[in-house]
Parts: structure tokens; C-alpha cells; sequence
């Protein structure tokens, strides 16, 4: 199961001068939270399937920093895969909560 994604969501709520809000979701147990990442664009610039930035040249209007951001979401995401392989290694039952203590914590770790 899936319990951490990336989302864009496109409504009007979430629409910014520089695009739509996009969220890290976390589920768990019919439960869901959405945390803000602090990046934003626009439908045509984000990929729902890999939950990454269009890199495709191919399409006008990319995201000017792109690059710069896939690598730092693909970041985000192996220390989510770092956390989630801890609470099964150390067979927690980890709450919602939890999740966010240890991944904001660990980012901040990471930002220095």
C-alpha cells in the first residue's frame, strides 16, 4: 500500500501566482494529511504519475526550475522510503503523526 505521495491539486483554493500548491499526502488507515512542500505549477508542468516536475521538451511552458526540483523531491522521497523502512524494521505502528515528527525533523537535518 501506498501511504506518501506527491499531489497537485488544481483547484481554485490552491491557485497561486505561480501555479497550483502541490502537497505531500499521507494516509494511512482511512486517514489523510496533507503537509504544503512550498512548491507550486501549473497542470501542464507536473507529472501525476511519477509526482514529478514535466521534463519533457517536447511541451511548451516547463517549469523553469524543473531540474532543481525533481532532485529534490526525488530527495524527499528516499527519506520517506528511510522512514517508512525504520517503522517496519523496528515494527511500528506509526501514526500520521509520528510520520510528520520524523520526516520534518529529518529534513531539517538534511537542509544544513
Amino acid at each position: 500500500m501506498k501511504y506518501v505521495s506527491f499531489k497537485l491539486w488544481t483547484t481554485e483554493k490552491y491557485l497561486y501566482k505561480d501555479g497550483y500548491a502541490i502537497w505531500l499526502v499521507v494516509r494511512k488507515e482511512g486517514k489523510r494529511k496533507a503537509f504544503s512542500v512550498g512548491l507550486y505549477a501549473y497542470p501542464h508542468q507536473w507529472d501525476e504519475n511519477t509526482e514529478l516536475f514535466v521534463t519533457d521538451k517536447r511541451v511548451s511552458g516547463l517549469h523553469p526550475d524543473r531540474k532543481h526540483l525533481n532532485e529534490w523531491l526525488t530527495q524527499k522521497k528516499a527519506e520517506i522510503i528511510r522512514i517508512m523502512s525504520k517503522f517496519e524494521d523496528e515494527k511500528i505502528d506509526w501514526t500520521i503523526n509520528q510520520f510528520e515528527d520524523v520526516f520534518f525533523n529529518y529534513s531539517k537535518k538534511g537542509e544544513s
